[in-house]
């Protein structure tokens, strides 16, 4: 008997369990919509009644077979009536029509979810077989675990303050030669107001000759180079874009100018380089086929925002916001290094805080990122929002991915000489990684001497200020346990930025 009573309560606990905390889930996704607008705030009130479901279902389906008992029929048919109230787990279909990529895949995977927890709890109800009940019961209880922990990470991932309302295309206030931009504001406890109209007329360097050019220009009146020209046909062709102009080349990607023809938004298309001749490089897709997973799962106001992805006949796309502003690169090429000039050096200390807080919030998340390819071309000071913004992705990887090096695809297979640490050269980045890369960084732009020179010296340290040199020594520490933890670098950074005369 007290075999039985025990056996009971640990039924009656783990279906408890079950059921309570996917409805705190939803309570809590319910009260993080509320911080939220748009399709955004759509999602988190689908995610809240998915996981509402379990709970309000277990009410009504005890007081149907309370109510009604002699009533309902039995077999298949019982198990039908008594999961007629599942069919809210078909609201994920609104998904459908969302603009945004990653919304409508968390859509999806709620309606696969469903799906499954619908099919096994016909099959339980329905009686169709007792040893097909005694099979479907637990794996019930494995697909209801494993949709609550998928939803608890996209709850976690979304809720974040709003990004702010855009104007439609149709409105009144955008004119032909405006485009409207919105600025992504979503990481707490950073909020920006909306970005002003950018003139369509707004600078941009060329390519080829880097000599400033009107955005829509057709082509450089600098060194003669027609834009169209250097666009390859393979996405030229994309009904969804109208094609600008090139914007740059790395080693893996090429990255375009384009604007969307329906939201009439500027963005970046980034293809993989060789995307313009015989076909992509096999690595190249990869790389970019693995930033896009990246990009997918990060929300913040200072990294690059995907706005979709998409394959062609020649291989995968990304499309990628237009951040306004020259990158730190093109900074220090215009106005020198910032060893000679207090407001700069100061601006940089303060560029870095904010860079290495970015670094710090995607090392601290439910999946911790790493960038590991930190340089001075891959920082845009945009021109329209507090701080850089953090480009180029196909290089990141999720920690979990650095104890299994066989699964990395690396750039260039360590990141960027003079810029890369030390460990990276053997295939063993770590969480460290990013700080030397960081205060690499910060080396170049305080003192104007290129460490991609003389990789992993820096013979400037020693012409630096004092207590700048006292805080970029130990970052640039060879052996990864010497360097400051990434939150630590911040805020000595801030202090630096606040002490400058």
């Amino acid at each position: 008997m007290n075999d039985g009573y025990f056996c009971l309560g640990i039924i009656v606990l783990v279906f408890g369990a079950s059921v309570l905390y996917p409805l705190y889930l939803g309570i809590k996704a319910f009260r993080a919509a509320r911080t939220q607008h748009g399709e955004t705030r759509s999602t988190l009130h689908i995610l809240a009644l998915f996981m509402a479901e379990p709970a309000v279902n277990s009410v009504l389906v005890i007081a149907l077979l309370t109510l009604f008992n002699t009533n309902l029929q039995s077999g298949i048919w019982l198990g039908l009536q008594l999961t007629a109230p599942m069919l809210v787990l078909l609201y994920p279909l609104r998904g459908r029509s969302f603009s945004d990529p990653v919304l409508r895949r968390s859509c999806k995977t709620m309606l696969v979810f469903g799906f499954f927890r619908w099919a096994l709890n016909v099959c339980t109800f329905g009686g169709i077989d007792v040893g097909i009940g005694l099979l479907t019961v637990p794996i019930g209880f494995i697909v209801l675990w494993a949709s609550t922990a998928w939803a608890r990470d996209t709850i976690e991932r979304l809720s974040t303050p709003p990004l702010p309302a855009m104007p439609p295309a149709s409105s009144p206030v955008v004119q032909p030669t405006t485009v409207a931009k919105r600025i992504t504001a979503i990481a707490a406890p950073i909020a920006y107001p909306p970005a002003p109209l950018r003139p369509a007329g707004s600078p941009i360097l060329c390519p080829l000759c880097h000599a400033i050019t009107a955005m829509y220009d057709p082509e450089c009146t600098s060194c003669g180079l027609v834009f169209q020209s250097r666009i390859p046909a393979a996405i030229a062709t994309l009904a969804e874009y109208r094609l600008l102009r090139p914007l740059g080349a790395g080693g893996m990607g090429h990255a375009y100018l384009a604007e969307s023809q329906s939201a009439h938004e500027l963005c970046v298309i980034k293809t993989p380089a060789g995307v313009d001749v015989a076909g992509p490089d096999a690595t190249a897709s990869r790389n970019l086929r693995h930033e896009g997973e990246m990009l997918a799962r990060i929300r913040h106001p200072h990294v690059v925002r995907l706005l979709d992805r998409g394959v062609t006949s020649a291989g995968d796309y990304l499309v990628l916001e237009f951040v306004a502003g020259p990158d730190l690169e093109q900074l220090l090429a215009r106005h020198g290094a910032g060893i000679s000039d207090p407001q700069r050096l100061r601006q940089i200390l303060r560029t870095g805080a904010v860079i290495a807080t970015t670094l710090h919030k995607l090392a601290s998340g439910p999946q911790p990122l790493l960038h590991l390819d930190l340089k001075p071309a891959n920082l845009i000071q945009s021109s329209e929002r507090d701080g850089p913004v953090l480009i180029d992705f196909g290089n990141a990887r999720f920690a979990t991915q650095i104890s299994h090096p066989e699964a990395t695809i690396a750039l260039n297979n360590y990141g960027t000489p003079g810029y890369a640490a030390p460990e990276q050269y053997g295939g063993r980045p770590t969480a460290q990684s990013d700080v030397y890369g960081l205060a690499a960084t910060l080396y170049h732009l305080i003192s104007g001497d290129d460490p991609t020179s003389h990789p992993l010296h820096f013979p400037a340290l020693a012409h630096l200020p004092t207590d700048i040199a006292t805080a970029l020594r130990p970052a640039l520490a060879h052996t990864p346990a010497e360097r400051p933890p990434i939150a630590i670098f911040a805020a000595t950074l801030r202090t630096l930025a606040t002490q400058r005369p």
